[in-house]
């Protein structure tokens, strides 16, 4: 028995029951079901969007009505952002790597999905429940952002832009992570869990049976 099915096993035992499951390339459809929810992930998630984009637009338009500078450069500012964030990839995808390393996963794996440029860090056949899931997937965005905001009080006004489009688009493209979350939530009285086998790049949930 390999340890893979030891799980499943030892998770049937227990009255889990399976609810889904999904290749690496196919999560995006348990991304779509959680935007598909109405829950605090995806308020916070397009509140957040909303906030940052109003948080430039409104320091863009001091800066450019005092003469700081121009408003061509705070958008060339805004979208150096887009640059940076790419190049936070591997930091984003190292702290969910340490968050699931302080929940006690042994085997942590980094990789990408080339069709939607998605990437990720899993935990091999390690077990996490919705508790767990919460911080280990919002984890990057949390500290990221807060970087990004404590960052503002020494920078210069053309890179306090820069900083705030980084923070904007890296928040945008936190778009997996919080719809995995909003779709752990909405089962999360049925004490969801979920486990993802490296190897065979699936992902799997598991549930309490119905009573």
């Amino acid at each position: 028995m390999t340890a893979g099915s030891s799980i499943h096993s030892t998770l049937l035992g227990q009255g889990y029951v399976q609810t889904a499951q999904f290749g690496f390339e196919e999560l995006i459809g348990a991304v779509r079901q959680g935007f598909a929810e109405r829950n605090v992930y995806v308020s916070v998630y397009r509140g957040l969007l909303l906030l940052f984009f109003l948080f430039f637009l409104g320091l863009s338009t001091y800066y450019s009505y005092q003469g700081f500078l121009s408003f061509g450069t705070a958008s060339l500012g805004f979208f150096g952002g887009l640059a940076i964030t790419f190049l936070l990839i591997p930091l984003h995808e190292l702290i969910h790597g340490l968050m699931f390393r302080y929940y006690g996963a042994r085997q942590v794996r980094y990789g990408m999905v080339p069709r939607y440029l998605m990437f990720y860090a899993v935990a091999h056949l390690f077990v996490a429940n919705y508790r767990q899931y919460r911080w280990i997937g919002l984890a990057p965005c949390v500290v990221i952002s807060a970087g990004c905001l404590l960052s503002l009080i020494w920078l210069a006004p053309v890179w306090q832009l820069v900083s705030l489009g980084t923070l904007f688009f890296h928040t945008f493209c936190c778009a997996g992570d919080f719809g995995l979350c909003s779709y752990m939530h909405s089962y999360r009285h049925r004490d969801i869990l979920t486990f993802d086998d490296a190897e065979g790049k699936t992902t799997w949930f598991y549930c309490r049976a119905a009573q």
